[in-house]
Protein backbone atom coordinates (compact mmCIF):
# COMPACT_ATOMS: atom_id res chain seq x y z
CA UNK A 1 0.00 0.00 0.00
CA UNK A 2 2.43 2.58 0.61
CA UNK A 3 4.46 1.40 -2.96
CA UNK A 4 3.62 4.58 -4.45
CA UNK A 5 5.02 6.78 -1.73
CA UNK A 6 8.36 5.27 -0.89
CA UNK A 7 9.77 2.34 0.61
CA UNK A 8 9.60 0.33 3.64
CA UNK A 9 12.65 -1.26 5.23
CA UNK A 10 12.04 -4.22 7.66
CA UNK A 11 12.78 -7.58 8.14
CA UNK A 12 10.54 -9.99 7.00
CA UNK A 13 9.40 -13.74 8.77
CA UNK A 14 10.37 -15.21 4.88
CA UNK A 15 13.24 -12.87 3.99
CA UNK A 16 16.88 -14.74 3.67
CA UNK A 17 19.57 -13.62 5.39
CA UNK A 18 22.72 -12.37 3.16
CA UNK A 19 25.00 -13.46 5.38
CA UNK A 20 25.00 -15.02 8.84
CA UNK A 21 27.36 -16.76 11.52
CA UNK A 22 27.17 -17.26 15.10
CA UNK A 23 26.42 -13.77 16.13
CA UNK A 24 25.25 -11.87 13.59
CA UNK A 25 22.60 -11.79 10.43
CA UNK A 26 22.65 -9.49 7.67
CA UNK A 27 20.20 -8.94 4.60
CA UNK A 28 21.33 -7.00 2.34
CA UNK A 29 18.89 -5.18 -0.36
CA UNK A 30 16.03 -4.69 1.80
CA UNK A 31 15.68 -0.84 -0.12
CA UNK A 32 17.79 0.94 -2.92
CA UNK A 33 17.39 4.58 -3.88
CA UNK A 34 19.45 6.42 -6.11
CA UNK A 35 21.95 9.16 -4.57
CA UNK A 36 24.28 11.19 -6.00
CA UNK A 37 25.16 13.89 -3.17
CA UNK A 38 26.08 14.24 0.28
CA UNK A 39 23.32 13.07 2.69
CA UNK A 40 22.65 14.71 6.11
CA UNK A 41 21.76 13.14 9.05
CA UNK A 42 19.62 14.22 12.13
CA UNK A 43 17.76 14.11 15.15
CA UNK A 44 14.38 14.79 15.03
CA UNK A 45 11.50 15.12 18.20
CA UNK A 46 7.75 14.86 17.66
CA UNK A 47 5.04 15.82 20.66
CA UNK A 48 2.22 14.11 20.98
CA UNK A 49 -0.50 16.03 19.33
CA UNK A 50 -4.05 15.84 17.78
CA UNK A 51 -4.77 13.71 14.48
CA UNK A 52 -5.45 16.11 12.38
CA UNK A 53 -3.53 17.84 9.30
CA UNK A 54 -4.37 21.03 7.43
CA UNK A 55 -0.92 21.22 5.64
CA UNK A 56 1.68 19.48 4.74
CA UNK A 57 5.29 19.76 3.42
CA UNK A 58 7.84 17.76 0.53
CA UNK A 59 11.26 17.83 -0.46
CA UNK A 60 11.37 18.05 -4.33
CA UNK A 61 15.18 17.50 -4.81
CA UNK A 62 15.36 14.37 -2.15
CA UNK A 63 14.30 11.01 -0.85
CA UNK A 64 13.77 11.52 2.83
CA UNK A 65 14.98 8.14 5.56
CA UNK A 66 12.93 8.48 8.49
CA UNK A 67 13.47 6.32 11.18
CA UNK A 68 11.53 6.42 14.84
CA UNK A 69 14.23 5.64 17.58
CA UNK A 70 11.16 5.15 19.89
CA UNK A 71 8.15 3.53 19.17
CA UNK A 72 5.55 3.28 16.15
CA UNK A 73 3.80 6.29 14.79
CA UNK A 74 1.63 7.35 12.26
CA UNK A 75 2.93 8.70 8.96
CA UNK A 76 0.26 10.98 6.96
CA UNK A 77 1.25 11.16 3.69
CA UNK A 78 0.19 12.46 -0.30
CA UNK A 79 1.38 11.86 -4.02
CA UNK A 80 3.21 14.32 -5.52
CA UNK A 81 1.58 16.82 -7.86
CA UNK A 82 2.51 18.99 -10.23
CA UNK A 83 3.95 22.28 -9.09
CA UNK A 84 1.60 25.59 -10.01
CA UNK A 85 4.01 28.23 -10.45
CA UNK A 86 6.74 26.41 -8.56
CA UNK A 87 4.53 25.89 -5.14
CA UNK A 88 1.21 23.09 -6.15
CA UNK A 89 -0.84 22.29 -3.51
CA UNK A 90 -1.15 18.46 -1.53
CA UNK A 91 -3.94 16.46 -2.85
CA UNK A 92 -6.69 16.35 0.40
CA UNK A 93 -8.49 13.23 -1.51
CA UNK A 94 -5.47 11.27 -1.68
CA UNK A 95 -4.24 11.72 1.68
CA UNK A 96 -3.04 8.11 3.41
CA UNK A 97 -2.37 7.35 6.96
CA UNK A 98 0.50 4.56 7.62
CA UNK A 99 1.40 2.98 10.57
CA UNK A 100 4.76 3.07 10.61
CA UNK A 101 6.02 -0.10 13.44
CA UNK A 102 9.48 0.59 15.52
CA UNK A 103 10.81 -2.21 13.97
CA UNK A 104 10.88 -0.13 10.88
CA UNK A 105 11.99 2.91 8.64
CA UNK A 106 10.39 4.49 5.59
CA UNK A 107 12.18 5.95 2.46
CA UNK A 108 9.97 8.80 1.10
CA UNK A 109 10.43 9.70 -2.50
CA UNK A 110 11.10 12.76 -3.68
CA UNK A 111 8.41 14.52 -3.82
CA UNK A 112 5.68 12.81 -1.56
CA UNK A 113 3.80 15.19 0.80
CA UNK A 114 3.93 13.81 4.53
CA UNK A 115 3.50 15.26 7.28
CA UNK A 116 5.62 15.57 10.37
CA UNK A 117 5.12 12.18 12.26
CA UNK A 118 2.34 11.59 15.06
CA UNK A 119 3.43 9.90 18.50
CA UNK A 120 1.25 8.42 21.07
CA UNK A 121 1.62 9.18 24.24
CA UNK A 122 5.10 10.76 24.69
CA UNK A 123 7.32 12.62 23.13
CA UNK A 124 8.74 10.85 19.61
CA UNK A 125 12.08 10.55 18.36
CA UNK A 126 13.77 10.21 14.83
CA UNK A 127 17.07 9.37 12.68
CA UNK A 128 16.17 11.58 9.80
CA UNK A 129 18.31 12.03 6.57
CA UNK A 130 18.20 13.37 3.26
CA UNK A 131 20.11 15.58 1.13
CA UNK A 132 22.29 17.58 2.25
CA UNK A 133 20.71 21.80 2.79
CA UNK A 134 17.77 20.63 2.77
CA UNK A 135 17.35 21.96 6.41
CA UNK A 136 19.18 24.88 6.29
CA UNK A 137 16.42 26.15 3.51
CA UNK A 138 13.33 27.14 4.33
CA UNK A 139 10.72 24.63 5.04
CA UNK A 140 7.43 25.43 4.83
CA UNK A 141 4.04 23.88 5.01
CA UNK A 142 1.47 24.22 2.77
CA UNK A 143 -1.91 24.09 3.23
CA UNK A 144 -4.50 22.12 1.07
CA UNK A 145 -5.99 24.52 -1.39
CA UNK A 146 -9.30 24.79 0.07
CA UNK A 147 -8.41 24.88 3.68
CA UNK A 148 -9.56 21.38 4.18
CA UNK A 149 -8.64 19.58 7.53
CA UNK A 150 -7.80 15.81 7.53
CA UNK A 151 -8.89 14.31 10.85
CA UNK A 152 -7.98 10.48 11.13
Amino acid sequence: AFKGFGQVIEVSDTAKTTTESGIHKYWAGVAKTNIHAIFDFGLLTVKPRERQVAEMRRYSKTATLLVSLRDDYLLVVAPPTPSIARRGFPDPAKVKVFMVAKEQAVILNMGVWHALPFVGGKEGLFLVAYRDGTARKKISETPFKKGEVIRF
